[in-house]
């Protein structure tokens, strides 16, 4: 990270996830940082949009329905590690194939057929992305990480700050 001016930080010892976080967005967010370095341009919640517009482009101007099954792809490799889900809390569950008279979970979006996936996909919509809910959990996340000013900390912070432009 490059050296910001630490000059007004009062007491940097009660503030360390603080002044770590303000360094993360400077550094993420900076002109000259490395491609790599720079905030995700689709989070989940971008790729989830992403999913229901082409399912719209589908449905609407005869896409074809393979056009799906890259983004669902990404989302599901996404959602995976998107540190806002817990396990207890996981989008994941939506990924379900009927057969066999019965829903089992898939986790190899090419083995799920369009109807499942346009299902998938708004019902991870409407689960966690509608109503700002995505964004005020992130939010939450990075209060409490920032708040907690505990080192062990810095990592969920890293991740909850790198992965997401909402910011």
């Amino acid at each position: 990270m490059k050296k910001g001016n630490l000059e007004k930080w009062k007491n940097l010892s009660a503030c360390n996830n603080l002044l770590f976080f303000s360094q993360l967005v400077n550094e993420l967010l900076f002109d000259y940082s490395i491609p790599s370095n720079r905030i995700s341009t689709l989070n989940t919640h971008y790729l989830c949009l992403d999913a229901l517009s082409a399912i719209e482009s589908i449905d609407n101007n005869g896409v074809p329905e393979g056009t799906i099954k890259p983004i669902m792809e990404e989302l599901y490799a996404e959602l995976k590690k998107d540190p806002v889900f817990s396990s207890e809390n996981c989008p994941l569950d939506y990924f379900v194939k009927y057969q066999s008279d019965k829903y089992t979970l898939c986790n190899r979006i090419v083995d799920m057929g369009y109807r499942e996936l346009k299902n998938t996909a708004k019902a991870i919509h409407n689960s966690y992305f509608r109503d700002n809910n995505y964004y005020n959990q992130l939010k939450k996340g990075i209060t409490e990480a920032v708040n907690s000013n505990r080192e062990e900390d810095q990592q969920i912070l890293f991740r909850m700050t790198e992965a997401h432009p909402v910011l």
